[in-house]
């Protein structure tokens, strides 16, 4: 963990909540059962390397998500009612995932015309367009939420004359591609999926309900035309806590090894 030697408030939310992060998958996974009494703020602080305020922080993000139990008098204890995480497991190909994408439910947060330099991923956008930063961009914004949490943040990028097509109302009930493919006879000839951790960005993690550098899982992908042509790219957040990837290992395989 951090030394908390001259931290500024910034930097104090960070490690309190890296900290709650921490716990709170030693108990999603089972090396903290229910009931089980964890150690004392002491014993916490010592461990991690840490002040007993931020592992009374770390506790109170932990109670408020209904992980934990505390009792002045008793102690801290892992819930008896662990909230079950509805995990969204990422596999298959495309249809697959955006027939999985449909149980949600999806706000648009809004369709715009930005110039390629103004976004997240500017570098990105230049070389897989091949345009240059004064260019213009259609951007999509999305939220996906499960049972009304928040799960999923979406930006979708694609040429002008695409996006002019969409409208906010038809994003909340269909996936995007199935819209671009009856309104504009779109057709897909393979699709690229690049998955990292990165740190949450205010917007973000205004829009997730998380706090701002906690970990998300970043999913940046890459759609072509048949004709090999660039279609559009986007860019996924997701909560870590929702967030389950599967990779199917064929018998095939392991013949091979």
């Amino acid at each position: 963990m951090m030394r908390e030697k001259n931290l500024g408030r910034q930097d104090y939310i960070l490690l309190n909540a890296r900290l709650a992060f921490l716990i709170q998958n030693q108990i999603l996974r089972g090396q903290l059962e229910p009931g089980e009494r964890l150690p004392n703020e002491e014993v916490l602080a010592s461990k991690y390397k840490v002040s007993r305020i931020t592992v009374r922080a770390a506790l109170s993000r932990l109670e408020a998500s209904g992980l934990i139990v505390r009792n002045r008098a008793k102690g801290t204890f892992v819930s008896e009612n662990i909230p079950m995480t509805k995990q969204n497991i990422v596999s298959g190909g495309i249809y697959d995932i955006v027939r999985a994408a449909q149980k949600y439910q999806v706000k648009c947060l809004g369709i715009k015309i930005v110039k390629i330099a103004d976004t997240r991923i500017a570098k990105d956008l230049r070389t897989f367009f091949k345009q240059s930063n004064q260019d213009e961009i259609g951007l999509i914004q999305r939220v996906r939420l499960l049972e009304k949490v928040p799960i999923y943040y979406l930006e979708n990028f694609l040429p002008v004359e695409l996006a002019n097509k969409i409208n906010i109302e038809e994003l909340s009930e269909k996936p995007l591609l199935e819209i671009l493919k009856k309104k504009a006879g779109v057709k897909i000839e393979r699709g690229e999926m690049y998955i990292e951790a990165v740190p949450a960005e205010l917007d973000i993690a205004e829009i997730l309900k998380t706090q701002i550098f906690e970990p998300l899982i970043y999913a940046q992908v890459y759609y072509w035309y048949p004709s090999g042509g660039p279609f559009e790219t986007a860019n996924l957040f997701m909560r870590p806590d929702y967030f389950k990837y599967r990779v199917d290992l064929s018998p095939e395989g392991f013949e091979k090894i």
